[in-house]
């Protein structure tokens, strides 16, 4: 039921291509969290503003796609926001295993690593450079150009200011471009 959701995250943002390969873009995110501590509800809520560089390029049918995005994060804590900016380095790798000659068609695998540092004012966040780490193996088809679908496992390690926090994600995706 939508009254249980714990995470709501919504995105979106302006980009641009510049050439086949270079796009930027900027955006916002709103993030809010719903957790129960004592049988008391609590929420959180973030907002963001982010850039991003986005270079997307194919090494033989190896697609590849590296990410670089500036997020400047405002979190709500209490009646006050606290600001904090985080930088993101995303790489992505999708091998084409038993596909046709154009990787049009076919299964394939995905590799990707995303690391997340905090650049100004750790301390509103988890007092320390390193945020999160999160890597990503999958398996997928490609069903034409426009649609792939894959499911994956992601290990989600995230710096929290009591400590460590690891966090298995068994994850659906069904990928459309248009």
């Amino acid at each position: 039921m939508i009254l249980n959701v714990e995470t709501l995250l919504l995105r979106g943002g302006l980009g641009y291509k510049f050439s086949k390969v270079h796009s930027a873009a900027i955006c916002y995110t709103y993030k809010g969290d719903r957790t129960t501590e004592d049988g008391k509800g609590m929420n959180s809520h973030e907002n963001r503003v982010y850039e991003q560089y986005l270079y997307s390029s194919n090494i033989k049918r190896t697609e590849i796609n590296f990410r670089f995005r500036q997020e400047q994060r405002f979190v709500k804590d209490s009646n006050d926001y606290r600001f904090s900016q985080r930088s993101r380095a995303f790489l992505s790798f999708q091998i084409p295993l038993l596909a046709n000659a154009g990787f049009s068609k076919g299964f394939y695998t995905t590799l990707q690593d995303e690391l997340f540092v905090n650049v100004q004012h750790k301390e509103n966040v988890n007092n320390s450079f390193f945020d999160q780490n999160r890597s990503f193996i999958s398996v997928g088809y490609r069903w034409s150009r426009k649609i792939d679908a894959e499911i994956g496992y992601m290990g989600w390690l995230q710096r929290e200011f009591e400590g460590d926090s690891f966090t298995n994600v068994v994850r659906l995706m069904i990928t459309t471009s248009l």
